[in-house]
Formats: structure tokens, sequence, C-alpha cells
């Protein structure tokens, strides 16, 4: 192993040496950041380039900016309403064995069966989906944004902004990431692949299915308090008629949006049960008291956080997020891109080297837009692609 390594040193070392006669680059020392091309068999190296631009950590991660009220609880007997009622587990380790690490969710979701079907039952039997993008946590101004409101022109475009735009500067999250509801302008040309083409960037599916199809599941639960079953017929009904649930894959591209409408609600007595053999214990409850769990629900909401629950600005946002585009809005929705029609290639991350390209003089600097709020959204502006420097 010993003779091996050195062998391979060697073989560096000339790698090195042949380098930076070939590039007239100093001799590169202990410390240097490089990129390193090997063989296909991984033994031989091939290039090697001096990194002139590391890439550096911010000293703050994107929980460092989660509020507190929001984060996952660390004490058992502290639950927010939502550990208590789907479940909760610690996250950290506890050094004391004898703490409570863990609480059992109380409702429980059965498969859902396809009770109805579509007007087109399915889909092509394969259809090439666009290629879709990963996060990408540099880009702060759709992640991040001022706490006294957003930055300005001027701000974004100022030498050195990146100290101040990022996770270390005076900001906060913009909120959850939740994908629109595409609505009924759903548009074949945005979610299939350009020209069809199927490739390593992107996916096919099969079997998908057309709107109109009617599915049926139930919640087994128990042991609810009046307020917690109030906050789970919220959160099924999200008590907005236009509001839809996303489930499922695909859902950038518009896939996956889902009304659930609660057909009746079934509750047990099991005294009364026990009371007698002929007596199930079983009543259906009215829609009175349905509607009285649900005020519930939205009065202790309004007691913590002192506005009504549909006025709270993330309750806003998220009706917004999963309501159909309203006027005013784009028709289609699609990732920002530089040509008003998509790419066969799925080149979307041109747009974003568009937005961020930096310069000295501000007229050639790319006007690094912000993501807009999402109730007064209008979309985002085609944007050339960069010209190299």
């Amino acid at each position: 192993m010993e003779d091996y390594n050195a062998v391979l040193k060697e073989q560096i070392e000339d790698q090195t040496r042949q380098f930076a006669t070939k590039y007239q680059h100093r001799q590169l020392t202990v410390g240097d950041l490089v990129y390193v091309r090997l063989d296909k068999g991984d033994k031989e190296v091939l290039d090697i380039s001096l990194v002139k631009v590391p890439r550096l950590r911010y000293r703050h991660s994107i929980g460092d900016l989660l509020p507190d009220h929001l984060k996952p609880s660390e004490r058992y007997d502290q639950l927010d309403i939502a550990s208590r009622v789907f479940g909760w587990v610690k996250a950290t380790r506890d050094e004391n064995r004898s703490a409570r690490v863990a609480y059992a969710g109380r409702v429980r979701f059965s498969h859902a069966t396809l009770t109805e079907d579509g007007d087109k039952g399915v889909y092509d039997a394969e259809l090439p989906l666009a290629i879709l993008g990963e996060p990408k946590p540099t880009t702060t101004l759709f992640y991040l944004r001022k706490k006294e409101g957003e930055w300005s022109e001027d701000e974004r475009k100022k030498p050195g902004a990146a100290t101040t735009l990022g996770y270390d500067g005076p900001n906060e999250l913009r909120g959850r990431k939740v994908y629109r509801h595409h609505g009924a302008a759903l548009n074949r040309l945005e979610y299939e692949r350009a020209e069809r083409r199927q490739d390593h960037q992107n996916r096919s599916v099969r079997g998908v299915r057309t709107p109109g199809n009617v599915f049926e599941f139930s919640i087994d639960f128990h042991n609810l308090a009046p307020v917690e079953l109030g906050a789970l017929l919220w959160t099924l009904s999200l008590n907005n008629e236009g509001c839809v649930h996303r489930l499922g894959y695909a859902k950038p591209l518009g896939f996956g949006s889902v009304k659930i409408e609660v057909d009746k609600v079934e509750l047990l007595d099991v005294e009364e049960r026990y009371r007698s053999v002929d007596a199930s214990g079983w009543r259906t409850a009215q829609p009175a008291q349905r509607g009285d769990w649900l005020a519930r629900f939205e009065r202790a909401m309004q007691d913590r956080y002192r506005h009504p629950l549909r006025d709270l600005d993330n309750i806003r946002d998220l009706t917004a997020l999963l309501s159909a585009p309203k006027t005013g809005q784009p028709s289609h929705i699609h990732y920002p891109r530089t040509e008003p029609r998509p790419d066969p290639e799925g080149k979307n991350f041109e747009w974003f080297v568009a937005n961020k390209v930096k310069s000295t003089k501000p007229e050639k600097a790319g006007p690094n837009l912000p993501l807009e709020e999402s109730t007064g959204d209008t979309g985002l502006p085609l944007l050339a692609k960069a010209k190299k420097q």
C-alpha cells in the first residue's frame, strides 16, 4: 500500500508540474482549492484547475431563520396542536433515559379507492414530463426578505449585496414552500417535455388520471378534543371553496390538485355501546356540531395570534397558492425562462443566471428580481440570456 501511495503521489505531482508549465500558473501549494478530473478508472489525473471563486458557506442555516413557534417541540408537555394530532418524535438526543421522547398520533388514513372515472380515464400510455429543477438555496431573493419589507432595486444591485441579502443578513424566511395550483388553465406545453424527449434529465409517467376522477378514503381518529377535531376538519376542507390540496408527483407542473370534501363524521359513544347489547354507540355528527368544532379551532387561533385565522399572513398566502389564478395573474404557471416558449433542452437555469449577473456597472448587472408575494404575484418577466464577460 505504501508503494502504491508513493507512485500515486508521484503521478499527481507530475500532473501538477505539467499543468503549471502548460498554463503558466504558479506551482500549487498546500491549501489550494482545485477541481480534479480523473479518467474512467479514477486512476489517472487528466486535468487540474485552480478554483478561483470558491463557494463559502453561510454562518447561519435556513433553520436558524425559522421562527421559534414553527420549530419542532423539544418538550413532551409543550406539544403544538399538529404534534398532538399527528404524532411527535423528539429531534435531539435526550440523556435522560426516563424522559418522554415520542407521542403517538391519534389519526389514521386509509388508502383511497377510485369510485368515479374522469371523462377521459387516463392520459397517454407514457407521458414525458418537462425537466424539473431542485431547490437552489443560493437563490436567496426567492427564499428570503428583509424583516421590514422588500429590498429596493439599488440595494439588490449594490456591490457586495450578497452579504446582506443572504442567510447571514438581517432577513427572514418568506414562508413555507408550496407549489401553486394551476387551475383549469393547465397547458400541456408547460408540463410535457418539448418534442417529447426522454433522457436522464426528465421522468416519464404512465396511467396518469385525467381531471374529474373521484376517490374515497376514511380517517380513523380517537380521543380528539373538540378544538383538535376542528383543526382536522379545517385542514381537510381548508374552509374555502376555491382551495385544493396538492398530492402526489409532479406538483410543480400542475399535477396532483385534489379537492377534499368531508362526507360525514361518525362518533362512537363507548358508554352507550356497553350499556346495552342492542346499542351500537355510533352516531353521525350534525352540521351544527361540525360547525361548532370549526368555530372552536378558529377562536383558539385568534386568541393565540390576535387576528382572525383567515387574516393571518400565512393563511392568506396558503389561500392564494392553493386557489386557481385570478384575473391579472399569469394564465400559465411555469418556471421563469428566457424565451416565450419552453426550451426543448429544459435550460431553466439560464433565467436565474441572467437574474444574478454581477457587474460594477449597474446597467449591466442582473436585475436580481425577488419572488413576489403570493397574494399580489403577477409573474416574473422574460430575461435575455446572460452574455459571457
